[in-house]
């Protein structure tokens, strides 16, 4: 995962699960949360989303089509597809538009809900129920 695919706030692992609290992108590193030093693309990987995430972050599962879809009305997310096998997100609905897409990582799905309107949930989106933002 290289620093041009990320933004400030979004949640990585380096060792630890943090967020991003700068990026270098002329020398292709990345500054997180409780950290002072710098981390290189090979010292830092994605975090992949999984229904415990979701859960922790208000989603709720919902039965519907023959299979899981998770739920957060009150950050107006409607349905989200999640394939039950690799955990990845294939369809978010927000009001009447409808994002499409293979999102695996926590920090993908942060970028959809940026490019939805949905900020307050990106930006205070947690990695564990109780957990850190």
């Amino acid at each position: 995962m290289r620093p041009n695919e990320l933004m400030i706030g979004d949640w990585v692992s380096a060792g630890y699960n943090s967020k991003v609290t700068g990026i270098d992108l002329n020398t292709d590193a990345i500054r997180i949360a409780g950290n002072i030093g710098w981390f290189k693309t090979n010292e830092h990987e994605p975090i992949p989303i999984t229904p415990e995430i979701l859960e922790a972050n208000g989603f709720v599962p919902v039965e519907i089509r023959g299979g899981t879809e998770y739920s957060n009305p009150s950050a107006g997310v409607g349905l989200i597809k999640v394939d039950s096998y690799d955990y990845w997100i294939e369809n978010i609905e927000v009001g009447c538009m409808s994002l499409h897409g293979s999102l695996k990582y926590v920090h993908e799905f942060q970028h959809a809900l940026r490019l939805s309107g949905i900020v307050e949930l990106a930006e205070n989106f947690v990695i564990e129920k109780g957990g850190q933002q």
